[in-house]
């Protein structure tokens, strides 16, 4: 998944805090998770779902949304259905949670997927701050 997105994931200071915000998460119902597994047990594909409390609004009275990440699909699976299945999982959990929208960021490789499940372009300019090495800002920003 890393590789995909051309992440540099080592070291791997970042793994303890995943785990424990991983089962923090799936205690609270704060995320939901989707597994594939082969016929020897072995995991082929997964993902994970968030919700977040956002203001209600006319399109979204419940103010709850959701946003699908971290899906990997094992490279000898894919386009055998896997993948999707673990999307379309992972859908039913969050709308069955009250979630009316869900956000997602898609690859080059899975944009396609996700735009046959029915994700479109959200508009506008996807941005953000912090998550890199100059953040925060130096004082000659």
């Amino acid at each position: 998944m890393f590789d995909a997105m051309e992440v540099d994931y080592k070291p791997a200071h970042w793994e303890s805090a995943c785990r424990q915000i991983l089962l923090d998460g799936l205690s609270s119902g704060d995320l939901v998770a989707a597994v594939a597994e082969s016929d020897d047990g072995r995991v082929v594909a997964s993902g994970i779902g968030a919700i977040r409390r956002w203001l209600p609004s006319p399109r979204n009275p419940s103010g709850l949304r959701g946003y699908i990440g971290s899906v990997a699909t094992d490279t000898d699976w894919r386009r055998q259905g896997v993948g999707r299945q673990v999307i379309e999982s992972l859908i039913e959990m969050l709308q069955g949670r009250g979630v009316a929208e869900i956000d997602l960021h898609a690859t080059e490789d899975s944009e396609s997927l996700y735009r046959a499940i029915g994700f479109v372009d959200r508009g506008g300019a996807d941005l953000r701050l912090g998550g890199s090495a100059d953040f925060p800002f130096s004082s000659d920003v």
